[in-house]
């Protein structure tokens, strides 16, 4: 495993992740920046010739992909494992999340063939033997009793609109466990529908808003918050 050498901008990018990852509670496993700068690495020079993510600097996958993975353990620190990551794409939060929480069981769904191509590449050059990754719809993943309500925390990152991204997650999540959503801009949250709780990385310029849904709460009754962990 080896990371590349770092541009001005990305370095500095890399400095606000360490200074992110700082703030997490219960911490992150010391390896992650030098595994997630292989990632990022690899990223790259995958998404040369298939394309899978739209950031074409080292320096924003950092930002928009690293440390925007790393909100959800801020706006959600009581997070636990067995985790799912739905529609990963390439890896995020679910992938970065199992870097930083090697120990934790984590399932990705991704239904992209190259996107899940690229997912288990990394799983097996990090040697991350808890992750496991299903190349499936979510919709039909849902209807495998292995996978139906065993999972402590499911997780989302622009998918579908939230009331969609609920119900994409209700069959997966444990009778105790919890959905986390990260919202769009414009996403609109009544006072009844779940906590929302607003996290910020000023170093990379983020100021992200996430949805926490309990599975035995879903539906209404949630009083609903307003700031995590800043």
């Amino acid at each position: 495993m080896h990371a590349e050498p770092k541009t001005d901008e990305a370095a500095l990018a890399w400095d606000a992740v360490r200074r992110l990852e700082a703030r997490v509670p219960q911490g992150v496993d010391a390896g992650l920046v030098e595994r997630a700068q292989w990632y990022v690495g690899e990223l790259g020079r995958w998404s040369a010739t298939v394309g899978l993510t739209g950031y074409r600097s080292e320096a924003a996958r950092v930002r928009e992909l690293v440390g925007g993975s790393l909100l959800y353990l801020l706006a959600a620190p009581e997070s636990q494992s067995p985790l799912l990551d739905i529609g990963s794409g390439p890896g995020v939060p679910g992938l970065i999340l199992a870097m930083a929480r090697p120990q934790w069981a984590v399932t990705l769904i991704e239904v992209k063939r190259r996107s899940a191509n690229f997912l288990r590449h990394v799983v097996r050059e990090l040697g991350l033997h808890r992750v496991e990754v299903i190349e499936d719809r979510a919709e039909s993943a849902g209807l495998e009793p292995r996978l139906q309500q065993a999972f402590t925390t499911v997780t989302l990152r622009a998918v579908a609109n939230w009331p969609e991204a609920e119900s994409l997650a209700r069959p997966f999540v444990a009778p105790e466990g919890r959905t986390v959503i990260a919202l769009g801009p414009g996403s609109r949250v009544g006072p009844t529908s779940g906590v929302v709780r607003e996290v910020t990385g000023p170093a990379l310029h983020q100021r992200r808003r996430f949805l926490i849904l309990a599975r035995r709460q879903s539906g209404g009754g949630v009083p609903r918050g307003t700031r995590g962990p800043e």
